[in-house]
């Protein structure tokens, strides 16, 4: 936990750690080995090639590939989704900008704009945006110029992602690549 000792004492390192212990259970679930033994590999950027920023993924040891996974944390709660041999990009919004309508104008489409934005429908459209530039391990450098009021969305770069809600205490959304709807394992969790 080298990086948590970096964090100052308190929430901010009380919550990294319950996530990180969180995903790591998921995972371990996933590819049978003890949490503790869960180990990560970086994957390159897909905009600079470095991988000392890009998507994690899981160390290839383990004789089962593919198991895709991303998490997302907003002020107590936590959402992780794991899935067999798709990318998946979740996302999950508690709390609201300082200026969500001003955002609303410059990232969402004429579309998403039409109906009156209300906070929870705000925060409902930026997890779906947030989601589906996760599964590619984009970050919010790539443009949030793309629909997601439906739950088929294509990216700028023509990658096909379905996008679903989720129910949970805050707005919270899961994307997954491919040309049809994809069951993806989702958990939520309040960290202690």
């Amino acid at each position: 936990m080298t990086r948590a000792a970096e964090l100052p004492p308190g929430d901010i390192r009380r919550r990294y750690v319950a996530s990180r212990a969180a995903l790591r259970h998921a995972l371990a679930d996933r590819v049978g080995v003890a949490p503790g033994d869960v180990r990560f590999a970086p994957r390159s950027c897909v905009h600079c090639g470095s991988t000392r920023h890009g998507k994690p993924t899981l160390d290839r040891g383990y004789g089962r590939t593919g198991v895709e996974f991303n998490m997302s944390h907003s002020e107590d709660l936590v959402a992780i989704a794991v899935a067999d041999d798709v990318a998946v990009g979740i996302d999950i919004e508690a709390g609201l900008p300082q200026d969500p309508d001003g955002i609303a104008r410059r990232f969402f489409t004429h579309e998403e704009q039409r109906a009156p934005l209300s906070p929870a429908a705000f925060q409902r459209l930026w997890a779906r945006k947030e989601a589906a530039l996760k599964v590619g391990g984009r970050g919010l450098a790539a443009g949030l110029s793309f629909d997601v009021s439906q739950d088929r969305v294509r990216l700028h770069d023509g990658q096909l992602v379905w996008v679903r809600d989720v129910p949970a205490q805050a707005a919270c959304a899961v994307a997954a690549a491919g040309r049809q709807p994809l069951a993806v394992e989702v958990g939520l969790l309040d960290p202690p």
